[in-house]
């Protein structure tokens, strides 16, 4: 049998270094440009964390998914006490076409993995 052949062929997409087409979600803070923490670049996009319902967004504009593509995203979040458990959507994410109906949304995370705090 043949070895596998994996090809990564990484298009970004944003990355998230200006608040430049992101949106607040919900009330709360207003978006900053992070200069502590970040994958590349020099900056993040950030907002204040609490124990209410809050987060931002990104519009990406005209950017379809293909059936086998997959989208890869970085979040860090250093107020773990403030969020909920990953079972209530502590730290989630979701795509979305732009609209309301068509939405997935993705518990990733949540206080009960705090770790050393």
């Amino acid at each position: 049998m043949a070895a596998p052949s994996v090809t990564v062929g990484l298009t970004t997409i944003n990355t998230a270094e200006t608040t430049t087409g992101w949106s607040n979600i919900t009330g709360g803070g207003a978006l900053n440009n992070e200069g502590d923490y970040y994958v590349q670049g020099s900056f993040s996009v950030s907002r204040t964390v609490s124990n209410t319902l809050r987060g931002f967004q990104y519009t990406a504009g005209s950017h379809t998914f293909a059936a086998d593509e997959h989208a890869y995203i970085w979040l860090y979040l250093t107020g773990y006490p403030a969020a909920d458990t990953t079972a209530n959507g502590g730290v989630r994410m979701y795509l979305s076409d732009g609209g309301t109906t068509n939405r997935k949304e993705f518990y990733v995370d949540g206080n009960e993995n705090l770790t050393g705090g």
